[in-house]
């Protein structure tokens, strides 16, 4: 009886968090004014574009275009205001700390740890209230994660599919997505390393990355043409 208490008990403990995340989110999200890459981002995903319109802008970008081309989508359907373009970023923000809680690396106890610590850190709080895509980026980074330890316990193809939309969702988003790819990939062949039985889940995990980079292709050609681009805003380091 006291076990079941706690079983349903750590998901009313869950609920208080996610709640408490949002509000933290929400609050003061229209307090800061738009900053210079918010407007590039309102810019480019202006509904006044078309589609083939946002794509070009972000082909003279450092980034890649999922984050604005969702984010035009997003202005397409709610409309096109400051609320729904921060608001989008509050969407992933409380997301990622449903997928956090949703991690089977520990057990609950810890998940409720991560997901509560998560919620209440500050620049996780920043830039959830920032139309820009880092938010986004975090929330494809925990599903994924989930996804990699969920396949980890018990492979299924469906869980696989989703598990490369995931990792593509994130390298498009930003291309800090691919140190987490290259980070799965590390701890696949760790576990390979300690224990050979490990054997399958690594060559799964690294056939998933070979369809992420095959997927990225089309993109790749404008990550090189990009890379030289100076920004006008920070300093070299030793300025």
């Amino acid at each position: 009886m006291k076990k079941k208490f706690f079983d349903k008990s750590i998901y009313l403990f869950l609920f208080l968090v996610v709640v408490v995340a949002f509000y933290l989110r929400v609050k003061d999200i229209l307090f800061q004014s738009f900053w210079y890459d918010e407007l590039y981002s309102i810019f480019v995903s202006n509904p006044v574009h078309s589609l083939k319109e946002v794509i070009f802008w972000e082909t003279k970008d450092v980034h890649p275009p999922l984050y604005q081309i969702s984010l035009w989508f997003v202005f397409k359907i709610f409309g096109f205001s400051e609320t729904v373009a921060r608001s989008f970023s509050l969407f992933w923000g409380v997301l990622s700390i449903v997928f956090l809680f949703l991690q089977k690396l520990f057990d609950r106890y810890c998940a409720l740890l991560g997901s509560s610590i998560a919620a209440t850190m500050p620049f996780l709080i920043w830039y959830s209230q920032e139309t820009r895509s880092y938010s986004m980026l975090f929330a494809f980074t925990t599903i994924s994660a989930y996804l990699f330890v969920t396949i980890f316990n018990g492979f299924n193809k469906m869980l696989f599919l989703f598990f490369v939309l995931s990792e593509l969702c994130m390298v498009y988003t930003h291309y800090f997505g691919f140190l987490i790819v290259f980070g799965f990939e590390m701890v696949a062949f760790l576990l390979l390393l300690i224990d050979k039985k490990h054997k399958t889940f690594f060559y799964q995990i690294s056939f998933a990355h070979f369809l992420v980079i095959i997927f990225y292709l089309p993109w790749l050609k404008y990550f090189f043409f990009n890379r030289g681009f100076k920004t006008t805003w920070i300093k070299p380091p030793d300025q």
